[in-house]
Order: C-alpha cells, then sequence, then structure tokens
C-alpha cells in the first residue's frame, strides 16, 4: 500500500491535464468548466451523483509535494509537475469544500471571482 506512480486510468479523462503544456494551473472555474471523459461532459455533474460526500478520506491522499515529487521522479519535467501539483492542490480544495457542503459549480465560481 504505497504510491508508487501516476495512475491516468483512475481520473476523469483529464489525467491532470499531463498531455498540455500550460506554463500556468488552471482557475478553479477553468477546472470545472473543462470538458472530461466520463459519464457526464463536466465534473460539476458527476459530483451531483455523489451520495456520500465522505466517502474520499483526505487525510490519506498525498500531498501537493508529495505529488509534485512523483511526478518529477517518473520524467517529467519540473515546471510541468509543478502545474500538475497545482491543479492537483487546487482540486483538494475543491474536494474539502465539496466535502463540508459546499455546492460546487462554475457558476460560482465565476461568481466568486468578480
Amino acid at each position: 500500500m504505497k504510491i508508487i506512480g501516476p495512475a491516468p486510468i483512475y481520473d476523469s479523462g483529464n489525467s491532470m491535464f499531463y498531455n498540455e503544456n500550460r506554463k500556468t494551473p488552471y482557475t478553479r472555474a477553468d477546472i470545472l468548466d473543462r470538458e472530461i471523459t466520463s459519464l457526464y461532459s463536466r465534473e460539476e455533474k458527476l459530483l451531483k451523483k455523489v451520495k456520500n460526500r465522505n466517502i474520499v478520506r483526505e487525510d490519506l491522499l498525498p500531498s501537493r509535494a508529495e505529488v509534485r515529487e512523483l511526478y518529477a521522479e517518473i520524467g517529467i519535467p519540473e515546471w510541468k509537475a509543478a502545474v500538475i501539483a497545482e491543479i492537483y492542490n487546487i482540486k483538494l480544495q475543491l474536494l474539502h469544500e465539496f466535502r463540508k457542503g459546499k455546492t460546487i459549480s462554475v457558476y460560482n465560481e465565476k461568481l466568486q471571482s468578480s
């Protein structure tokens, strides 16, 4: 039971934006507005189907630093590992808020950023 490498097959079709060459992370709204390859085209719709918001134990998830290190160790350039780790951290924040009962939506994110 230890992390040995990324497993994109468990992702919602984005693989943490692995195939992109962005030098800066997406915003929260951008992440939620991205089309994914899953049962629905957006993560927001997937979240509406979650019955138990506490099913994922946040304390068992790797930290941003651990994710960065994991990607860097398998040969991903440091700048790209940093961007992936920051996007992961944003997703962790969204998860935390979701577990606390917040509705996660593109609309709410865009409203808060204006």
